[in-house]
This record gives structure tokens, C-alpha cells and sequence, in this order.
């Protein structure tokens, strides 16, 4: 376990133990991406064990679990906090960029930082990340059908 701040991150390993945490988190979970029916367990526990995110972790406060971050190949950072604050959106992000460069920029694929998608709903996170002085690049719509 890592230690940055006052928040810890467990790196994910596909245990049993950590797919059953993150299924209750993504229960819990009000602002949602990337998926719109929610998986069963087996689903779920199959996208843990084989999950494609460059490196994923559990992020705990003392000994509270409070959510969870990734980073995608494209340099995107999941945040999925219970409780989103500055200071945790921070740390988060701060654990992030000193443990990890960004990948390189490949043009029209990814850029070469790190950025964070935000649910339209999400004001929380949004507000957090404006604190931190993130700049806004763009809005994205899905097209359906």
C-alpha cells in the first residue's frame, strides 16, 4: 500500500476480496460514463481480473475506503471518490503524477498530460478540479441511437 497524503492506494490485483469492494463502490456509484446498465457480479468480476486500465487502486482515508482511480493508455484518470473533496481530488491526482509520466503524445490519439472526464451531473468533482486549477479542453456527447 501506498501512502500519499493522508490518503492510501492499494494497487488492484483481481482479489476476491477487492472485486467485492469495488462492486459495492460501483453500487454506491451516482455519476456514471461508462456504462449504463449496471453489470451483475460475474460481469464485473471478470472486468476486475482482467481490467484494461494501465494501473487501478483502491484509495483509502485512515481506514475507510472512500473510492477508487485509474489511469487509461489514453492518459485519462478515472476519479471515483464517495466523497469527492479538493483536498482528496488533490491527492488523488497528486499520487497519480508523481507515481506515473504520461504517456506520449501521439497525435488525434492521446494527449501528452493527464486529464479527467466528469459526468455532466458531477458538480462536485468539477468544482474540485476548477480549484485546482484544471483547465477545461472539451465537452463530449454520445451519439445513440
Amino acid at each position: 500500500m501506498s501512502e500519499y497524503g493522508a490518503l492510501k492506494f492499494s494497487a488492484i490485483s483481481g482479489a476476491d476480496e477487492q472485486v467485492r469492494l469495488l462492486y459495492g463502490l460501483l453500487q454506491q456509484r451516482q455519476h456514471v460514463i461508462s456504462h449504463q446498465i449496471m453489470p451483475s457480479y460475474e460481469e464485473h468480476e471478470q472486468f476486475v481480473k482482467n481490467h484494461p486500465y494501465r494501473a487501478w487502486y483502491l484509495v483509502y482515508s485512515n481506514a475507510n475506503l472512500i473510492g477508487h482511480v485509474y489511469i487509461l493508455n489514453d492518459n485519462c484518470l478515472g476519479l471515483n471518490l464517495v466523497t469527492i473533496t479538493p483536498e482528496y481530488v488533490s491527492a488523488c491526482i497528486e499520487f497519480i503524477k508523481n507515481t506515473y509520466e504520461p504517456m506520449p503524445a501521439i497525435k488525434s490519439v492521446r494527449p501528452g498530460f493527464f486529464f479527467v472526464n466528469v459526468a455532466p451531473g458531477n458538480m462536485a468533482l468539477k468544482q474540485a478540479l476548477e480549484q485546482l486549477n484544471s483547465t477545461l479542453i472539451q465537452h463530449t456527447f454520445a451519439l445513440k441511437d
